[in-house]
């Protein structure tokens, strides 16, 4: 059996389905209510052979909201939490949207070179049209504009819509997160990034590659 993966997963909400949907249990009390949450849980599922830890984060409250060493302490937990991950899963609300706490988490997983799934939770609430995930999409990216890497999924915690899916995304992800290019390789990418784009010479030395 291969290591567990460790995940991050932000939001109250997001328990709802890895308690119900992935466990087929519930492992901790939970809410709609954001920051009921105190501690980070580690929960080890097995999925189609594949082992992975779920770290269920504390919840975060908005700057005016932290009164309490308690709460201080919970954001804390909740760095700790996304620096032992492999991979991040930022959990949005597809009826609220991206908030201020969402994209604080999504830079510090970009700050910390973390693989990162926006997955937007509650999709079945939401009205549609043929154009309405792409519209969704590009309002995501141009918010959270410093990781258009990221990948997105749109899910439901409640219907289980699209859950299979989101486990072979992190399965992607991780693989990407661990691929190691060649020398041979970099090197020509760097040599047609040059050729495209040539540095100030009055200020550079020399580009050389790697040997």
């Amino acid at each position: 059996m291969t290591a567990p993966e460790s995940l991050w997963w932000e939001s109250p909400m997001w328990q709802v389905f890895h308690n119900q949907q992935a466990l087929g249990e519930n492992r901790v009390i939970v809410s709609d209510i954001a920051g009921t949450t105190r501690d980070a849980v580690d929960t080890e599922i097995i999925h189609n052979g594949t082992p992975y830890v779920f770290i269920d984060t504390a919840g975060l409250r908005r700057k005016n909201k932290i009164k309490e060493d308690l709460e201080r302490y919970s954001i804390i937990r909740t760095v700790t939490a996304v620096e032992r991950a492999d991979v991040v899963v930022i959990v949005i609300d597809a009826v609220e949207g991206v908030t201020e706490q969402d994209a604080k988490i999504a830079g510090i997983a970009h700050e910390k070179g973390k693989g990162i799934i926006v997955a937007v939770n509650k999709w079945d609430a939401v009205e549609k049209t043929d154009k309405t995930i792409y519209e969704y999409t590009r309002k995501i990216k141009d918010t959270l504009s410093f990781m258009p890497y990221a990948e997105f999924i749109f899910i439901s915690a409640v219907t289980g819509q699209r859950l299979p899916k989101l486990f072979d995304m992190i399965d992607a992800v991780r693989e990407n997160q661990n691929m190691r290019v060649a020398t041979g390789v970099l090197n020509e990418i760097m040599t047609e990034a040059v050729a495209m784009q040539q540095p100030p010479s009055d200020k550079a030395s020399a580009l050389r590659s790697i040997t």
